[in-house]
């Protein structure tokens, strides 16, 4: 969807999550997590949803070509998509530029994004972009499981929602709601896979799915509290820690 991060991170809320994680094993959250945890800085109720502000848009109600419903007298709707709550979804933040501040060759990450970090725990990971980006190809293929990835795009979503088209014409295009969120969280910095499931059978009953994908091996470890002492120079490639 984007230009290609550098590499992911996580965070995690404990030692045995991270290390989980780096044993290879990616927690895909149901889409529908998200949303019930509307009033934390995790969650997000309209998460892979539509929110449809109509006073921004030319919305009205017709029959026979004659408006019986003026724009003026709508309410606000949000739009979803049948199953739309048990899409497995596995969130990271991208190391990319958008984090990073330059000082000649010499790279730090943002206070911004270091701040909204602290919210999601102490153990932190990076993996290398063309490790995690391998494995989740290899891991698709040998399973047969599709899958979407990409970072996520922050915007005002009710104006977006209100000037664009809502036709979906195939499988992928309905999961692109799911990579746009409020600019409110733009300092997640996301990127997210999500794992082709329209039948929702990967989730069933749970509220979450386990792929294995082998161990990372191409890695850095932090405390949260280290991250604004960590560097990079010549770009991301290599770092100070």
């Amino acid at each position: 969807m984007n230009k290609r991060p550098i590499g992911i991170l996580k965070c995690f809320s404990k030692e045995e999550y991270r290390q989980d994680f780096l044993n290879g094993n990616i927690y895909f959250k149901a889409s529908g997590y998200f949303r019930k945890l509307e009033d934390t800085y995790r969650g997000d109720k309209n998460d892979g949803k539509k929110p449809i502000d109509v006073k921004l848009s030319e919305i009205s109600i017709k029959k026979a070509g004659e408006v019986v419903v003026p724009n003026s007298e709508l309410l606000n709707v949000v739009l979803g998509f049948d199953g739309d709550d048990k899409v497995p979804i596995f969130c990271c933040s991208a190391l990319n530029y958008n984090i990073l501040n330059c000082n000649g060759n010499r790279y730090t990450l943002k206070e911004e994004f270091i701040k909204e970090m602290q919210q999601f725990g102490k153990y932190f990971a990076y993996v290398s972009w063309n490790e995690f980006a391998n494995k989740m190809d290899a891991i698709s293929q040998a399973k047969r499981i599709g899958y979407e990835i990409g970072e996520v795009t922050y915007a005002d979503i009710a104006k977006k929602y209100a000037k664009e088209s809502l036709a979906v014409n195939n499988l992928i295009e309905q999961y692109e709601v799911f990579f746009y969120k409020d600019e409110s969280y733009k300092w997640q910095n996301e990127i997210r896979v999500i794992l082709d499931s329209p039948d929702g059978s990967l989730i069933g009953d749970n509220d979450y799915y386990v792929l294995n994908v082998g161990g990372f091996s191409n890695v850095r470890l932090w405390d949260i509290n280290e991250l604004n002492k960590v560097t990079f120079y010549n770009g991301p490639k290599n770092s100070d820690q």
